[in-house]
């Protein structure tokens, strides 16, 4: 048995198209879903009205937000089933993709968490894997993984190489857009660890446990769905600042949790206040082309002060 764990929060743009694709091809006696619902404020629950009154489909209204995490966590709560899936709701997918994927968890027992590939609207492969933390690949990756500099054809060649696998492999982590979990191992390691309340780190950190348990972590690229989120990026300039601190926030979370040296993270928060810097400076002189570039580069002048100004302070909880 399978259950499909969405977590939504004012997802309106999003969720029909997620869970009208994924119930095209659904076997409703192999698999359930479990939509959870972190006090949506737009029109996401009057669209899940509509499908309230699909047995396989239970639904749970929360009056806050209690974050990615934690809402995964709750929502586990709720099944016994050997597999869970942890699917975004701004993702396009085939039922058909999951079976594939538990077929071939069910012929490796030792893998404990395998994602798909996943690609935007147009069709570019996304970063949906990664190995172990280290500081040049966070200077590559926050710089050369950029969706700004991906516009750029030699870019977007080198990021296409390095992404590109064609067999499953065994990495150090999957996205958490779309990942297959075995339950038991889930239960565990208590799912995903709260203090990421929104950030990259959290699958970062589950696969990493999941790994010290001696499972595999495999990113299977056989078959693919599409994440609309990845080639999102915000207007409200709040929101983008609130992202980058998070971002941030989680990776030196990560780096605390698992016992990395003073020094290493000292100089990780270093190479995060220069790589902002850059961004921003970058972008100020890109303004007078477009516009757009305007609130790209006050928020990464903003976050390069912060990350100045909190340099000494190591609570690097998610805000």
């Amino acid at each position: 048995m399978l259950s499909i764990i969405i977590l939504t929060y004012n997802s309106e743009n999003d969720i029909k198209d997620c869970l009208d694709s994924l119930l095209k091809n659904f076997n409703s006696e192999k698999a359930e879903i479990i939509i959870w619902d972190n006090n949506s404020k737009d029109k996401t629950r009057d669209i899940l009205k509509n499908y309230e009154s699909f047995s396989f489909i239970k639904i749970i209204y929360q009056d806050k937000n209690i974050g990615f995490a934690l809402g995964n966590n709750e929502a586990s709560k709720y099944t016994n089933a050997k597999y869970i899936l942890l699917l975004n709701s701004d993702t396009i997918s085939d039922f058909k993709v999951y079976e594939e994927l538990i077929e071939y968890m069910e012929n490796n027992k030792n893998i404990g968490v395998i994602g798909p590939k996943c690609v935007d609207e147009l069709g570019v492969t996304q970063e949906s894997f990664g190995y172990e933390f280290s500081i040049f690949k966070e200077i590559f990756g926050k710089i050369f993984m950029s969706l700004y500099l991906e516009k750029i054809p030699i870019i977007r060649f080198i990021k296409n190489k390095i992404l590109y696998k064609n067999k499953p492999t065994e990495v150090d982590w999957v996205s958490g857009a779309c990942v297959l979990i075995k339950k038991d191992l889930w239960d565990k390691i208590r799912g995903l660890d709260p203090n990421f309340f929104f950030s990259n780190g959290d699958m970062i950190d589950f696969c990493y446990q999941i790994r010290k348990l001696g499972h595999q972590c495999i990113y299977y690229p056989l078959v693919s769905i599409i994440h609309k989120g990845s080639r999102i990026v915000t207007k409200d300039l709040k929101t983008r600042i609130l992202g980058l601190k998070n971002g941030y926030l989680g990776s030196l979370y990560f780096l605390q949790k698992h016992k990395k040296s003073i020094f290493y993270i000292y100089l990780t928060k270093i190479v995060y206040i220069l790589i902002s810097l850059f961004k921003g400076i970058l972008a100020l002189f890109l303004i007078p082309f477009n516009k757009k570039f305007k609130d790209l580069s006050f928020s990464h002048i903003y976050i390069s002060f912060w990350l100045l100004k909190n340099f000494f302070n190591n609570n690097y909880k998610s805000i």
